[in-house]
Parts: C-alpha cells; sequence; structure tokens
C-alpha cells in the first residue's frame, strides 16, 4: 500500500511500477557490483602501498646499517693512519738521529785512528 502511495501520480493515476522496480533493482545491482570492484581496488593498492613501504624500511635499514659499518671501518682507519704518521715522524728523527751519529762516529774513528 505504501508503495502504491509513492507511485501514484497527483492527478491521482497510477504509475506502473513493477518495471520501475525491477530497473532500480538492476541499477542498484550493478552499483554494488561497482563499488565492491571498486573498494577491492582501494584495498589492493592500498596493500601493495603498505609492501612498497615495508621494502623501502628493509632498504632504510640496510643501508643505515652499511653505513655504521662504513663509519667504524673510517674511524678506526684514521686512527691507524694517523698512527702511521706519528710512527713517520719517529722514524724520521730516529733515521736523521742515525746518520748524524754514524757520521760523528767515522769522524772520532778517523780522527784518532787514521
Amino acid at each position: 500500500a505504501n508503495r502504491g502511495e509513492l507511485f501514484q501520480r497527483s492527478d491521482g493515476s497510477r504509475v506502473r511500477y513493477d518495471t520501475a522496480i525491477a530497473i532500480d533493482a538492476q541499477d542498484e545491482s550493478a552499483f554494488w557490483t561497482r563499488s565492491e570492484a571498486a573498494v577491492d581496488g582501494f584495498i589492493s593498492q592500498g596493500v601493495s602501498a603498505l609492501e612498497n613501504l615495508r621494502e623501502q624500511r628493509q632498504m632504510l635499514k640496510n643501508a643505515r646499517r652499511n653505513m655504521f659499518n662504513v663509519q667504524g671501518a673510517l674511524g678506526l682507519s684514521r686512527t691507524v693512519i694517523r698512527n702511521i704518521n706519528r710512527r713517520t715522524t719517529q722514524d724520521k728523527f730516529i733515521l736523521f738521529g742515525g746518520m748524524i751519529l754514524t757520521c760523528f762516529l767515522i769522524y772520532l774513528i778517523i780522527h784518532y785512528l787514521g
């Protein structure tokens, strides 16, 4: 009865509503099918984006780990290079001191024994 009242015209004649309801039902069914497909698409895009973010996170973690490894190696290298430079300076003093001492000893040997 309520449905019949909805489909009555203002002049009192009735509109044929059984085909209109069938068309509305088909349109509604198509709408829900399209909506469901769209929602599935959005969900798959979201899952894809989430997987992409997880891969990027893993890549950044690996890059950070490699950076710390390189930093540790460079820190060790700096220390080694600093020690080598210090040792090189000490070796130069030892070499020049030894050369001067050797020249002085040769002079003494030639002067007193020569």
